[in-house]
């Protein structure tokens, strides 16, 4: 039988959104069982540099800005002034809620990624990875790591995609480990390849290698300042018996370390309906080194409303059940600014709207979960 329907599959982090969502939702409601801030509870329990994570394999955080996350979050929604909720004077309210999370970069101890990179004639290079570019970017980012390594410009790379009969061994594009597990295997290769890239030199200045620097374009004798170009070291490999001048490393880590991502989303409940409206989302992401920031600020936009989307939905099927209608988060627009602390990238998303003033503030321990739940009662009651 024929077809079009593709067969379910994994999908970017299958089951840690939904996970999440349930983590997330059960602090919330213990920060409101305590009468306490729910930024205040996260603050008083979460991981920070340095410390070791019994829940996670028992590794050390060697780097965090999660803290940092979350006040850059709680800045760019105006937490302290919007929450919990307020009174919006037109039979509406609008309240403010919290969520963390973490990912890790690959499987320790069990991902591997593999390169190859040879010496071409004229001098160009051959960047063989096993590690298919599903449009995250890795071949840009492979090859901008390498062209670092080599001290050459991207545009001597040639990139050779993921073939299985030809290509170097790599576990896959998942986990978010291609930067991080074949990145390194990246940088072994370079590291090897310019350690032939003397000797080959070396050989054809007859010299020792010990005498002789490569610096990304020519290979000199420091005693006698003779020297041979990249081009021509290439071109001479392509000649008589020599070896190919390649090189090929793998890389597995035994620790994953973990990104960090906090989001606040700010929506609008009509008293009266019961209709939820996303109104603002502000996500802050601690991504670690960044390699390419072009790529890390599309990553951030395009993750950050698909996972309040699912979450979205979920709280969209609640409420059908419960006759109550939900507006879909659709039509939120993103956009990024670089935070001033390294490495920590945030993205916010700002709805066409008013900007409101907060006029009669209820009750602190009125949350949006106990509002959306009597609105839904006395939807009920009066059906």
């Amino acid at each position: 039988m024929y077809t079009n329907v593709m067969s379910a599959g994994a999908y970017r982090g299958y089951g840690a959104t939904q996970g999440i969502f349930a983590l997330e939702s059960a602090v919330n409601e213990l920060a409101q069982t305590l009468h306490m801030d729910p930024t205040v509870l996260r603050a008083k329990n979460m991981v920070r540099e340095g410390q070791m994570m019994p829940a996670y394999y028992g590794e050390t955080t060697r780097s965090c800005a999660l803290d940092r996350c979350l006040e850059r979050a709680k800045e760019m929604i105006g937490w302290d002034e919007k929450y919990p909720c307020y009174d919006c004077g037109n039979g509406k309210v609008r309240g403010v809620g919290v969520a963390m999370a973490m990912q890790g970069s690959g499987i320790s101890g069990v991902d591997t990624g593999a390169v190859e990179i040879k010496v071409n004639d004229d001098g160009f290079y051959s960047l063989m990875i096993g590690a298919t570019d599903m449009g995250t970017g890795c071949d840009t980012i492979l090859t901008q790591m390498a062209a670092e390594c080599l001290e050459c410009e991207m545009e001597d790379i040639v990139v050779h995609g993921v073939d299985t009969d030809n290509s170097p061994y790599d576990c896959g594009s998942y986990a978010s480990s291609t930067t991080y597990v074949t990145g390194m295997a990246v940088v072994k290769t370079c590291e090897t390849l310019r350690k032939k890239i003397c000797e080959r030199g070396a050989e054809y200045l007859g010299c020792s290698p010990d005498d002789v620097e490569f610096d990304g374009e020519k290979v000199v004798n420091l005693k006698t300042k003779e020297e041979i170009t990249r081009k021509e070291i290439g071109n001479k490999v392509m000649c008589s018996s020599n070896a190919p001048l390649s090189a090929t490393e793998a890389f597995s880590s035994p620790v994953s370390p973990p990104p960090f991502m906090v989001g606040i989303a700010e929506v609008e409940i009509d008293k009266e309906t019961g209709v939820v409206e996303p109104i603002d989302y502000a996500a802050v992401v601690d991504c670690g080194t960044v390699v390419n920031p072009n790529l890390a600020r599309v990553q951030t936009e395009g993750e950050s409303p698909r996972e309040s989307e699912w979450r979205f939905m979920r709280i969209s099927f609640t409420a059908k059940k419960e006759r109550t209608t939900v507006i879909p988060l659709c039509s939120i627009k993103y956009r990024a600014v670089l935070m001033s602390e390294r490495s920590v990238w945030n993205s916010r998303a700002v709805m066409n709207r008013q900007d409101l003033s907060a006029q009669n503030p209820l009750e602190r321990s009125l949350s949006i979960l106990r509002l959306l739940q009597f609105q839904m009662q006395f939807k009920m009651q009066s059906e």
